[in-house]
């Protein structure tokens, strides 16, 4: 890679501006140092086929306005080198082998064996700067003067440091699938899946809840993993997935997978329904309807059916009887099913619904009074007019009965009775249409009814 174009690579050096190092773990044999590989964002560095932490202080590269900040300094002492630091001058100084630099901070030009030398002739902003604390040297720079190569990996933001060997990176961080980020769920063993991922042999799944891991597995092959039973309860978690390979382990994942487990509510059950009994029949066209409470409901919905056409729909309900409002029953045969809605959900339907038939009232017949006088002469008057249907209170008066008059015969409405003086009454139903003959039992003293439409 041409050290003068492409990404401008910055290592971070982890030093104070009092000096105050921290010893690195190096490997047993520095010298020997063929590849190192940082990460952003991980304090640990592959130093050939050893990972080590940075440093002691946990520092992590970084990207600062587009530049990849390194730690240098165990870089340095990884490769058998020395890093020194003059206060007073602002000066970092790195001795290995033959090779002496000094970089200043604010300054775009270092000395290499007493020789100035450009940092980056291409940019002159690229400086060693101090930030928070820290002095922060350019990479790149460094790290060819000390004889190296520099390759910058942009998709997973890896930058190999070559001495002359090869080295085998750590794998990607997997790529999380399911359950998804942020879901909702009651399955309290859920299948957690992730993509596979190049140069992973095994994988490690990792489950907070809070800051406390309730699980750590490692050494899966699958892409998956099943939560075993009795380990989550109702509330949220997060989880990473790490992959392990030949050139050691990734990074977790720059954020984790959270989801929350909820207990399950199963829906209430379907309603017993109580009145109209199945199959009844009434005259009453606002008919109450009537169910059992069920366990688990907060409201209750009402559906009447005519054939196949709802007629009412009513949800809602808290009460366990809803009355059908008046005008909307007519005579004919209904249906009608209550289902039950809670925190867990609706009930289904009746298995079968409960049907009502409504009838229209029976028509009370005409109430009639008609009056007749039996008298020597016969009857008065002898015809008489009803109307048809009606139900007819017939009053005789016997003034004077005489051994023919004294009981009176109507064949065709069934009718026989015997009059005596005074008031008689005698009550029937008026036929449709016609006539009705009435006489004396002997049938010597005739008369009629003429039915009126």
């Amino acid at each position: 890679m041409n050290a003068r174009r492409g990404v401008s690579l910055v290592l971070l050096l982890s030093i104070v501006v009092s000096c105050a190092w921290a010893p690195s773990r190096l490997p047993a044999d520095a010298a020997s140092v063929k590849t190192i590989v940082l990460r952003v964002g991980d304090p640990v560095m592959q130093v050939d086929a050893v990972r080590i932490f940075i440093d002691g202080t946990g520092a992590v590269p970084v990207i600062v306005q587009g530049r990849t900040m390194l730690p240098v300094r165990a870089i340095v002492e990884a490769l058998g080198g020395t890093v020194t630091w003059d206060a007073a001058h602002s000066a970092v100084g790195i001795v290995l082998g033959t090779k002496q630099l000094e970089l200043i901070i604010g300054r775009p030009l270092a000395t290499v064996n007493g020789t100035p030398v450009a940092i980056d002739s291409a940019n002159v902003l690229v400086v060693p700067v101090i930030v928070k604390g820290r002095t922060m040297l350019p990479v790149r720079f460094v790290a060819e003067q000390l004889g190296a190569t520099v390759d910058w990996a942009p998709v997973t933001q890896v930058v190999t440091l070559d001495f002359g060997g090869t080295t085998v990176l750590p794998p990607a961080a997997p790529v999380l699938t399911a359950p998804a980020d942020g879901s909702s769920l009651t399955d309290k063993t859920p299948s957690l899946n992730w993509n596979a991922v190049d140069g992973a042999v095994t994988y490690r799944v990792v489950i907070h809840r809070g800051a406390d891991i309730i699980l750590d597995r490692s050494g899966l092959t699958a892409l998956s993993f099943t939560v075993p039973a009795g380990l989550l309860t109702a509330g949220t978690y997060s989880w990473t997935v790490t992959a392990t390979g030949p050139g050691g382990t990734s990074a977790p994942q720059a954020k984790s997978f959270v989801f929350t487990v909820k207990d399950l509510i199963l829906p209430p059950a379907a309603p017993v329904l109580t009145a109209p009994g199945d199959g009844s029949s009434s005259t009453d066209k606002m008919p109450s309807l009537g169910w059992n409470a069920v366990d688990g409901a907060a409201t209750y919905r009402v559906v009447v059916h005519r054939g196949a056409d709802v007629i009412l729909d009513r949800s809602g309900l808290t009460a366990l009887s809803f009355t059908i409002p008046a005008g909307l029953l007519t005579a004919g045969t209904y249906s009608w099913t209550v289902t039950a809605t809670g925190p867990g959900g609706t009930s289904a339907q009746q298995a079968r619904p409960f049907g009502f038939t409504v009838k229209d009232p029976p028509v009370q017949p005409l109430a009639q009074t008609v009056e007749m006088h039996a008298k020597y002469s016969g009857w008065d008057p002898a015809t008489i007019h009803i109307n048809a249907g009606a139900l007819v209170t017939w009053i005789i008066w016997g003034d004077e009965l005489t051994s023919c008059t004294n009981r009176i015969v109507v064949p065709s409405l069934s009718i026989s009775q015997a009059l005596t003086a005074g008031k008689n009454v005698i009550t029937f139903t008026a036929p449709a249409t016609g006539t009705a003959p009435f006489s004396c039992w002997m049938g010597m003293v005739q008369g009629q009814f003429i039915v009126d439409p």
